[in-house]
């Protein structure tokens, strides 16, 4: 059975919920002690932006910028971090 779920309660229920989860799951030292992975493919993140960038967004500058971000992600731990150095700035 093929079930949709929120990227986040993905790896939570591998083993109990789900026998298999598939995803962009970033292999980090904290899933690494609930589940084991197997890497196939390794992906960077990317950025989108409106199209020609109007805003000219410059990803090492996000200060003050209306960020969306998948919950669950590494994306989302370091966009987290982006914001806590933008408050202490």
């Amino acid at each position: 059975e093929i079930v949709s779920s929120n990227f986040d309660t993905i790896i939570p229920a591998i083993g109990t919920k789900y026998d298999l989860g598939i995803a962009a799951f970033t292999s980090t030292q904290e899933r690494m002690q609930s589940v084991d992975f197997v890497s196939y493919f390794t992906a960077g993140m990317g950025y989108a932006v409106a199209k020609g960038n109007p805003k000219n967004v410059n990803p090492d500058d996000l200060c003050g910028l209306n960020v969306a971000v998948e919950t669950g992600t590494v994306e989302e731990d370091a966009i987290n971090e982006t914001a806590k150095q933008c408050k202490a700035d």
